[in-house]
């Protein structure tokens, strides 16, 4: 009885601490860029300026924003951007090479995973268009000299 009762308990007590209602409403977005274009970052919700990120002397940045609304904003370090998912909880660092932006950019922490999704699958689609472009032009190019 009581080795059920101790079992019972710690589950009770695992699952208590668990629970959702503790998540954090708070975002944490950090990050660092290699060879950067300026000494700023600027985050972007539809196309409204959320805020503007200064570089330290290690080129790094990081912030972290009491109440952020869930959402796809756009961080800018010019003349390059990339779409972000943010949401409640989030905690995400970045790093990047500015010389080459897209291809460079890494997501880790609470959140990170739908956002690299989110650049794999841009990546795919800028290759897939690179590539549909080559052939319909190539194409095109044949058949007109016939």
């Amino acid at each position: 009885m009581n080795k059920s009762f101790f079992y019972i308990s710690i589950i009770f007590f695992l699952n208590l601490s668990c629970d959702n209602k503790y998540k954090s409403e708070s975002v944490f977005l950090g990050g660092q860029i290699i060879n950067p274009s300026s000494n700023y970052l600027i985050l972007y919700k539809n196309n409204s300026t959320i805020d503007c990120l200064l570089l330290d002397a290690n080129n790094s940045f990081s912030k972290n924003y009491e109440k952020l609304d869930s959402g796809i904003y756009k961080i800018e370090h010019i003349p390059e951007y990339q779409s972000i998912i943010l949401e409640p909880g989030d905690s995400i660092w970045f790093r990047v090479n500015a010389s080459d932006f897209n291809e460079s950019l890494v997501y880790s922490g609470n959140g990170a995973s739908k956002n690299n999704f989110l650049m794999d699958m841009k990546l795919k689609i800028e290759n897939e268009n690179i590539f549909l472009s080559s052939k319909y032009s190539l194409e095109r190019a044949n058949h007109f000299q016939l």
